[in-house]
C-alpha cells in the first residue's frame, strides 16, 4: 500500500442528481484523538499522526497508526509538541517549536527531530538556530534538494518574544546546519536543479510564485532576490510536482489549475478547478471543481475530478456527499487537513470536518473516509480552447474562439456564464462576442460539460474590456 498526504480546499457544489456521476459516500473514521496532520510511512503500512486528546488544553503528540489493523501502535516521545512533518531522504522530519505560534506569550526556539521510520527512534535532534538568532521551526516542506530538508521558521533575537521574521531555511540532514534560503514564509516550494519555485504567502491562502537561483540563495543566506516571470504575477496555490519533477501543477487564484513544464515554464493545459493533490508515480491530479468565489449558498456536496497529467485525459469524475452542509468561502480560507490513501483496494480520501471556528482555534476535527473511483486509461482528452484567450479586449473588438472536445467525451457543451450578447454554438463549440463597455464590472466566460443531469465547469477566462483606442 502507498499513501500520499494532501491538503484539501473544499469547493462546494450543488446537491446534484447522481446522473452518470459516481456518488462517493464518506464513512466516519475514529482515531481516538484530534488529528491535525497525517503522513504515511513510505511502505504505506503506518500513518504518522500529529494529534492531541479531545481536551483542547492537552498537548500535541506524535502517534503511529498501523494501517492493516487500523490501531494505534506507538507514541513517539519528542522534545516538544510537534507542529509539522514531512519525509526527507527516507527520514521523517518533525518540527517541535517550544510553543505554538498562536499561543500567548509564546517562547521562541524549538527542536527539529529526525525519526527513523523502521525503528521509530529519534536519530538526531537539531536546535533551532540561524547565526545569532533563535529559529522557531514551523512547517516542514514537502519537497527539498537532495540530502536536505526545507522548513519555514521564525527568527528571533535572544531575549525577545517570537517575532514575525518568517523565513525559509535549508537543513543539512548530515551536519544539522541551518542555512537561510529566502526571506519569504512559505509552505509550498519546488526544487528544480538549481532553481527554487516558492509561493509567497502574505497572509493569504494563495500567493505569487517566485523564481530563485538555489546557488544564489545559499550564497546570499536569505538575501537573494527572486527572478519573477510574467506568469507569477498572480496568486497560485498550492504547488505540486508531477512526472518525477519534469512538470508541476498549481491553481491560479480561484479559477483554474494549470500544468507547467518545469524547464520552460510553458503551460501544457489549464482546466477549471482547485487542485487537491497529485498521486505519484501515476501523475494523477485530483481536483475539486470550480465554483464562483462569491457563492453564498450552503452546499451539501462537491464534485471531484481526476486528471491523468501524462496523457491530459480525464481519469474520473465523481460527486462527494459531505457529512454536513458547508459554505464555499469559509473552507477556502480555512482548509481542513486531508489524506489520500492509495493501496491494493484502490484510492481512499480521508477528510476532516468540524465547526469552522473550533477548527481555527482548537483544530477540533472529525474524520471521514471515502473510496475514489478507479482510474480510466481510456478517459476523454481534456476539453480546451483552440487558442489562448486574450487577456484584454477593446470595446468593439471581436472575440472568436472554438472549444475543442474529445470525440469520446459524452458530455454536451454548455455556456454557463458570459456577458450579454455572447454567442455559443454547443454543437460546433464556436464562441463569438463583440466586446462591449461593461463599466467597472468584470464578467467571466465559463464553459461546462454535462455529465448526466450535472453540469461541470471545465473552461473559464475573465473578460477585461478597455475603452477604445484614440
Amino acid at each position: 500500500m502507498f499513501i500520499r498526504v494532501l491538503l484539501l480546499v473544499v469547493f462546494a457544489a450543488g446537491a446534484a442528481p447522481a446522473g452518470a456521476l459516481e456518488v462517493l459516500e464518506l464513512q466516519p473514521v475514529d482515531f481516538g484523538a484530534t488529528v491535525t496532520q497525517i503522513v504515511a510511512s513510505q511502505d504505506g503500512s503506518r500513518l504518522f499522526l500529529i494529534a492531541r486528546d479531545v481536551d483542547p488544553s492537552s498537548t500535541y503528540r506524535l502517534l503511529v497508526w498501523d494501517v492493516p489493523t487500523w490501531k494505534l501502535v506507538k507514541e513517539i516521545a519528542l522534545p516538544a509538541p510537534p507542529y509539522g512533518m514531512a519525509w526527507c531522504e527516507g527520514k521523517l522530519v518533525v518540527s517541535c517549536p517550544t510553543a505554538r505560534p498562536n499561543t500567548l506569550r509564546a517562547v521562541p526556539g524549538g527542536t527539529i527531530a529526525i525519526i527513523d521510520p523502521v525503528t521509530l527512534a529519534i536519530q538526531s535532534q537539531i536546535a533551532g538556530k540561524t547565526g545569532k538568532r533563535i529559529a522557531t521551526p514551523l512547517a516542514v516542506l514537502r519537497y527539498a534538494p537532495k540530502g536536505k530538508a526545507v522548513l519555514s521558521v521564525r527568527r528571533t533575537a535572544e531575549g525577545e518574544d517570537v517575532g514575525e521574521d518568517a523565513i525559509t531555511v535549508e537543513l543539512d540532514l548530515k551536519s544539522g546546519a541551518l542555512t537561510p534560503l529566502t526571506r519569504r514564509h512559505t509552505v509550498h516550494a519546488a526544487f528544480l536543479e538549481d532553481r527554487i519555485l516558492q509561493q509567497h504567502f502574505p497572509g493569504s491562502p494563495a500567493g505569487a510564485i517566485e523564481h530563485y537561483s538555489l546557488a544564489e540563495c545559499r550564497k546570499a543566506k536569505g538575501t537573494a532576490r527572486p527572478v519573477v516571470a510574467d506568469i507569477w504575477n498572480a496568486d497560485y496555490s498550492p504547488l505540486r510536482m508531477v512526472h518525477g519533477g519534469a512538470a508541476f501543477v498549481s491553481t491560479h487564484a480561484w479559477y483554474e489549475t494549470t500544468l507547467f513544464d518545469a524547464k520552460t515554464l510553458a503551460k501544457t493545459w489549464s482546466v477549471c478547478g482547485q487542485i487537491i493533490d497529485v498521486i505519484e508515480p501515476a501523475s494523477l491530479v485530483v481536483m475539486a471543481e470550480y465554483v464562483y468565489p462569491d457563492a453564498p449558498e450552503v452546499k451539501d456536496s462537491c464534485h471531484l475530478i481526476g486528471i491523468d497529467a501524462k496523457s491530459s485525459r480525464t481519469a474520473w469524475r465523481a460527486r462527494l456527499k459531505l457529512p454536513q452542509p458547508l459554505r464555499y468561502g469559509v473552507y477556502r480560507w480555512r482548509p481542513p487537513p486531508t489524506a489520500l490513501v492509495t493501496g491494493t483496494d484502490g484510492d481512499h480520501l480521508l477528510m476532516a470536518f468540524g465547526d469552522v471556528e473550533a477548527m481555527e482555534v482548537a483544530r477540533d476535527f472529525r474524520w471521514y473516509r471515502a473510496r475514489l473511483p478507479a482510474k480510466r486509461a481510456d478517459g476523454p482528452a481534456l476539453t480546451v480552447f483552440d487558442k489562448t484567450p486574450p487577456t484584454q479586449l477593446v470595446v468593439g473588438e471581436k472575440l472568436e474562439l472554438k472549444v475543442v472536445k474529445d470525440r469520446s467525451e459524452t458530455g454536451a457543451l454548455v455556456l454557463q456564464s458570459g456577458p450579454p450578447g455572447v454567442a455559443f454554438d454547443a454543437e460546433t463549440g464556436k464562441l463569438a462576442w463583440t466586446a462591449a463597455d461593461m463599466g467597472r464590472a468584470k464578467q467571466d466566460i465559463v464553459i461546462g460539460l454535462t455529465d448526466g443531469d450535472v453540469v461541470i465547469p471545465v473552461l473559464r477566462f475573465p473578460l477585461h474590456v478597455a475603452a477604445p483606442r484614440r
